[in-house]
């Protein structure tokens, strides 16, 4: 590596407001928090401060920005947030996880694929790093890693033994330096592996004449009006050993009209049959239904119908009031 200048920097401290009271660390607020607060304290406030009288370059590829678990994550939400400043990182066993929203990171990252910053990524974690309330800290690695190779950025994962120490972190920093500074250091590189092998039904999904069939009825398109405007297809199977004294199991099927489709891929109303009149299920009603398409709209064959993403994906109540308080009853 060449010549270069270490500035080692702790969080702050908020000093106790009554006597005898504890000074309290700001080191998560700081470090985990995301947004650019704690890159402007660095650039703005204190390294004009630690680097008065040094000749440091203004190239940020010359200026890389380090740290451990919190300190991980923060060193990659300054290089994030300041690019112009800092276009190398090393993260070891970075907190990419719900303490402050760091998880959100991996979909910020793969928005940047058309554009990914200039910034150069260095991760490691510990294969029995973390697993708690705020996440995993080793599949938060991963999935960050993931969404790097994605969005195109020059990055490495190192998946080291240990869990959340800085022993292992520590064994590899010379190598990390070593990659980081390099101008010919390989990114990593895990392959996406596509493979369409053949497809057979399972024996399970293929009709038997000698098991009671049950009866699928196509229903009238339903208006919501819970998501108003909207109209949808839908069809209820009712099993052959269904009795109306006795209360049946209930299964809901998003996209709905496609599950049941007996010539496609799930066969659902086929499988029921030979499950149920096998006992591994007890008789159930499935309730097939599908997104919502805007009225206005015509939908093509082939396309999604156009409430799908906001219905599905959306949080919240919403959806779930229309199965409640429409479809089901």
């Amino acid at each position: 590596m060449r010549v270069t200048i270490a500035v080692l920097v702790n969080p702050g401290t908020v000093p106790a407001m009554k006597a005898g009271g504890k000074d309290r660390s700001n080191r998560s607020f700081e470090y985990d928090s995301l947004g650019d607060r704690y890159s402007n304290f660095l650039v703005d406030e204190f390294l004009p401060v630690a680097l008065k009288g040094l000749n440091v370059s203004k190239d940020p590829q010359d200026r890389a920005v380090c740290g451990i678990s919190s300190g991980g994550i923060c060193a990659f939400t300054v290089a994030w947030e300041k690019p112009e400043q800092f276009g190398k990182v090393l993260s070891h066993i970075g907190s990419f996880t719900n303490i402050r929203g760091g998880w959100a990171y991996p979909g910020l990252v793969r928005k940047t694929k058309d554009r990914p910053k200039p910034i150069k990524v260095y991760l490691q974690d510990g294969k029995d790093d973390l697993n708690n309330l705020h996440g995993n800290w080793p599949l938060g690695n991963r999935d960050l890693a993931a969404a790097l190779q994605f969005a195109g950025y020059h990055y490495k994962l190192v998946m080291t033994d240990g869990g959340h120490s800085g022993k292992f972190g520590g064994e590899v920093f010379p190598e990390a330096l070593r990659w980081l500074w390099s101008k010919d250091s390989q990114p990593s590189n895990n392959p996406v592996v596509e493979t369409k092998p053949e497809w057979q039904p399972h024996p399970d999904a293929v009709a038997k004449d000698d098991v009671p069939h049950g009866k699928v009825e196509q229903m009238p398109p339903w208006e919501s009006k819970i998501f108003a405007n909207t109209t949808r297809d839908w069809s209820i199977y009712v099993p052959a050993q269904y009795k109306p004294e006795q209360p049946a199991a209930l299964m809901v099927f998003q996209d709905g009209e496609r599950m049941r489709d007996v010539k496609g891929r799930w066969r659902i109303p086929i499988v029921f049959d030979n499950l149920i009149a096998r006992g591994d299920m007890p008789p159930t009603i499935a309730v097939f239904i599908n997104p919502g398409n805007d009225k206005s709209r015509v939908q093509k064959k082939g396309n999604q119908p156009s409430n799908r993403g906001f219905e599905y994906d959306s949080l919240a109540n919403r959806y779930i009031r229309l199965l409640l308080e429409e479809m089901i009853p």
